[in-house]
């Protein structure tokens, strides 16, 4: 099951998206969380349907468009604070909980 094992870049980014509270929950009872649930604890900016899925994308996209490539990879990797993980980190290395 590899319960209690995360690599550095993943363990950094539930704790960098997630309050303690949450981020403690979902690392050690793997829960999953759909996209409403999701959106609520700040794991991802939106949750839409099935039917908006394209359009949303499409849009998001768009605007981020101009901003995409190393310069973005910078500014995510200082945002979050990704110490392993990012493009170009070499392979990430591994984490055990206590």
């Amino acid at each position: 099951m590899g319960l209690g094992r995360f690599t550095d870049g993943m363990c950094d980014l539930i704790t960098s998206k997630l309050s303690a509270s949450a981020a403690h929950e979902s690392m050690t009872t793997a829960r999953r969380y759909g996209g409403s649930d999701a959106a609520a604890v700040g794991l991802v900016d939106a949750a839409v349907s099935g039917s908006e899925l394209f359009d949303e994308a499409m849009r998001r996209g768009q605007a981020l468009a101009p901003k995409a490539g190393a310069t973005r990879v910078l500014i995510k990797a200082e945002l979050y604070g990704f110490r392993h993980g990012c493009p170009g980190a070499g392979a990430p290395g591994q984490r055990t909980l206590r």
